[in-house]
C-alpha cells in the first residue's frame, strides 16, 4: 500500500499537471505526452508495490475506442488534429486507470479528490484576478482563466468553479463544516463573471441529483429552494440573448454530418463539416470548428465506429448512477457536472477538465470496495 509522503508527491504531481493542462498557453500534445509518461511511471511504481493492477469496469471498450481512434489517422481530414486527440484520451485512460488503483486507507484519509478540487480552484482563481497585469486582452479557447472568446463574455472558469461550489455544498450540509460558507463569495464571483450557461445548466443539475440524492429538500426545504433560485437567476440573466441548446446549429450539422461523412472526418475536425455547404443545417453565420458536444464531437469524427465510445459513455453512467450513494454522492455529483457540460460546451479539449473526469471515473468505481475494506 501506498504510504502518506508517496500519496504527497502523487498529490502534488497531479495538481501541477492538471494546473498546466488549463493554462492554455502550452500544446495539449505536450501535456499529454508529459501526462502519459507520469502516469505510466506511476502505475509501473503502483504494480511494483502491490502486485496487480486491475481493469476498472468498461476498459475494453475504452481500449477498443483508443483503437480506432488510432485507426482513424488513415482518413483523418488533419491527421495533426486527430492525433493530439488521441493523446488526449489516452492519458485520460491512464488516469481513469490509475485512480481506479490508487485507492485505500491512506488516500482516504489524504483527500485527494477534495484537495485536489480546492488547489485549481485556489490557482486558477488567483489567476484570474492577476491576468491583466501579464496577459492583457489575451485570450485562449483552451484555457481556464483567460477568455475564450475576443469580447472578453466567456470564461471556462466557471467551468472549473462549479465542481468547487459542489464541493463547499458538500462541506457545508453534509460534513457540518460552517466555515466552508466563506468561500462562496469566491466561487459564486468567478461563476457571475464566466457568463458561462453550460455551467450554469451543469451546475443546476448535480445540485439536484446531490439533493435529491442526500434528502435536503426534506431536512432543509428553504436551503435547497434557494440554491435553485440562485442558479437558475444566474442562468437567465447569461441566457438573456439566446438559449444554450437551440442557438448552437453545429449541434445539428454534426448529426447530419453521418449521413455525408459516414466514416467521419477524424476527430478534432469538425470544421470540414461545419463550413461545408452542402451538409444539412448549414449556416454561415452559425459555423464551429468544434461541436461542443463530446458524444458529436465523437460521432463527427469516427462516424459510424463511435459506437463503442457511444457505448462505452452509457455503461459508465450507469456505473455511477448505480454507485450514487458513494461519498454522500459527492463524486456522482462532480461527475455528473463535468458530462453534463461536456454535453453543452467544448470543455473535453482542456486537458484539465477531461482528466478529472476520468479521476472522478475511477475513484467512483474503486470507492465502494475501499471503503468496505476499511470500515
Amino acid at each position: 500500500m501506498l504510504n502518506r509522503n508517496k500519496i504527497t508527491i502523487q498529490f502534488i504531481a497531479t495538481l501541477s499537471l492538471f494546473v498546466l493542462g488549463g493554462l492554455g498557453i502550452i500544446g495539449v500534445a505536450i501535456i499529454s505526452v508529459i501526462g502519459s509518461l507520469w502516469f505510466i511511471f506511476s502505475l509501473s511504481l503502483l504494480y511494483r508495490e502491490t502486485k496487480t493492477v486491475k481493469l476498472p469496469n468498461g476498459f475494453v471498450i475504452y481500449s477498443v475506442f483508443q483503437a480506432i481512434l488510432f485507426l482513424s489517422l488513415m482518413w483523418s481530414a488533419d491527421w495533426h488534429n486527430s492525433f493530439e486527440y488521441i493523446l488526449l484520451f489516452f492519458t485520460g485512460g491512464l488516469i481513469w486507470l490509475y485512480f481506479y488503483n490508487f485507492v485505500g486507507r491512506e488516500y482516504l484519509e489524504f483527500h485527494f479528490l477534495e484537495k485536489l478540487i480546492i488547489g485549481l480552484v485556489v490557482v486558477f482563481g488567483v489567476l484570474y484576478l492577476i491576468k491583466p497585469f501579464f496577459f492583457g486582452n489575451e485570450f485562449y479557447y483552451k484555457s481556464l482563466f483567460l477568455p475564450s472568446v475576443s469580447n472578453g463574455k466567456h470564461n471556462h472558469i466557471g467551468d472549473l468553479l462549479a465542481i468547487g461550489f459542489i464541493l463547499t455544498l458538500y462541506k457545508v450540509i453534509l460534513e457540518k463544516k460552517k466555515v466552508w460558507i466563506f468561500t462562496l463569495p469566491w466561487t459564486i464571483f468567478f461563476l457571475l463573471v464566466s457568463f458561462s450557461r453550460s455551467a450554469y445548466l451543469a451546475l443546476f443539475l448535480s445540485i439536484y441529483f446531490f439533493v435529491k440524492v442526500n434528502n435536503i429538500l426534506e431536512k432543509s426545504k428553504y436551503l435547497a429552494i434557494a440554491l435553485f433560485v440562485i442558479i437558475g437567476t444566474i442562468f437567465m440573466i447569461a441566457s438573456a440573448d439566446k438559449t444554450t441548446l437551440f442557438s448552437r446549429g453545429y449541434f445539428f450539422q454534426s448529426m447530419a454530418g453521418i449521413f455525408y461523412y459516414p466514416f467521419g472526418v477524424g476527430m478534432g475536425n469538425f470544421g470540414v463539416i461545419s463550413f461545408d455547404e452542402q451538409v444539412v443545417f448549414y449556416d454561415s453565420s452559425n459555423i464551429s470548428t468544434l461541436t461542443h458536444n463530446i458524444v458529436l464531437e465523437t460521432i463527427a469524427g469516427l462516424g459510424i465506429f463511435s459506437i463503442p465510445f457511444v457505448v462505452w459513455l452509457i455503461k459508465v453512467c450507469r456505473e455511477v448512477w448505480d454507485r450514487r450513494q458513494e461519498k454522500k454522492g459527492l463524486y456522482a455529483a462532480v461527475f455528473i457536472c463535468l458530462t453534463v457540460n461536456f454535453f453543452f460546451d467544448y470543455t473535453y479539449v482542456i486537458p484539465t477538465m477531461l482528466w478529472f473526469w476520468f479521476a472522478v471515473l475511477g475513484l467512483i468505481q474503486s470507492n465502494k470496495s475501499a471503503t468496505s475494506k476499511n470500515n
